[in-house]
C-alpha cells in the first residue's frame, strides 16, 4: 500500500507542476509569437496572392502603393516580433528575422520604397524570404 501511495504522490506532484504559474507565464509570454507569426504568414501569403494576379508588369508599382498599409502592417508585425523575441531571450545575441540586408541604416521610407520600386518577381522573392524566415524562427 505504501508503494501505491507514493506513486500516487508523484501523479500529483507532477500534475501539479505542469499547472503551476510559472509554467502559465511561460506559455503567456510566448503565446504572442506564435500568433504574430500566423498572422505574418496569412499577410505574407495575401500580398503573394495579389502579386500573382498581377498580369502586367506596370501595375506592379501601382498594386504595391495601393497595398503600402499592409505592407507597413508587415513591418511593424516582424519588428514586434523580434521585439518580443528579444525580451525573452536570456542571451545578447537572438535569433531574429532579418527583414534589412542592406547596408546602410534602415528606414522605413526606403523600406517601403523597396516594393514600389522593384520587379514582381524581386517582390515575389522577398516575401518568400520573409515568410521562409519566419517559418524557420523558433
Amino acid at each position: 500500500m505504501s508503494k501505491f501511495k507514493e506513486i500516487d504522490r508523484g501523479i500529483g506532484t507532477s500534475k501539479d507542476s505542469a499547472h503551476n504559474s510559472k509554467g502559465i507565464v511561460a506559455v503567456e509570454e510566448f503565446y504572442p509569437i506564435s500568433v504574430l507569426k500566423s498572422e505574418t504568414i496569412l499577410l505574407i501569403d495575401s500580398l503573394k496572392e495579389n502579386y500573382e494576379n498581377i498580369v502586367e508588369p506596370s501595375k506592379s508599382i501601382a498594386i504595391s502603393k495601393y497595398l503600402r498599409p499592409d505592407f507597413k502592417r508587415l513591418l511593424n508585425n516582424i519588428q514586434q516580433i523580434n521585439k518580443l523575441k528579444w525580451d525573452l531571450v536570456d542571451s545578447k545575441t537572438p535569433d531574429t528575422v532579418a527583414y534589412w540586408t542592406r547596408s546602410d541604416k534602415f528606414s522605413e521610407k526606403k523600406w517601403l520604397i523597396t516594393f514600389e520600386s522593384s520587379s514582381k518577381e524581386e517582390i515575389f522573392i522577398y516575401l518568400n524570404y520573409l515568410r521562409s524566415e519566419i517559418l524557420t524562427y523558433h
